[in-house]
């Protein structure tokens, strides 16, 4: 990944983490609700407080971890990665056993 990549994915976090803490009922959070710059693909609850996000952020995706101590990106995805995984999704019965 570029410096630019890794700069862009640093303040879309920070954007997302804001909107994330702050954000309710506040202009960032309309922001991310909109879908402009990010937009929260997924949630997974965790025990406690802690969730994972699989997250847009531009041409980007990460999986974020977030706890009562703050937001981490886990990992960043490929784009094929999500795509692969929303079209299994998307399928009839998907998720049913």
């Amino acid at each position: 990944m570029d410096r630019s990549a890794a700069a862009f994915g640093a303040i879309a976090i920070a954007i997302f983490a804001f909107a994330m803490l702050f954000g309710r009922g506040t202009r960032a959070g309309a922001f991310l609700r909109a879908g402009r710059l990010l937009e929260v693909l997924e949630t997974a609850p965790l025990p406690r407080t802690a969730s994972l996000h699989v997250v847009r952020a531009g041409e980007s995706y990460y999986v974020l971890g977030r706890t009562d101590a703050g937001i981490a990106v886990v990992t960043e995805l490929s784009r094929e990665v999500v795509e692969r995984q929303t079209k299994r999704a998307s399928r009839p019965g998907a998720g049913r056993s």
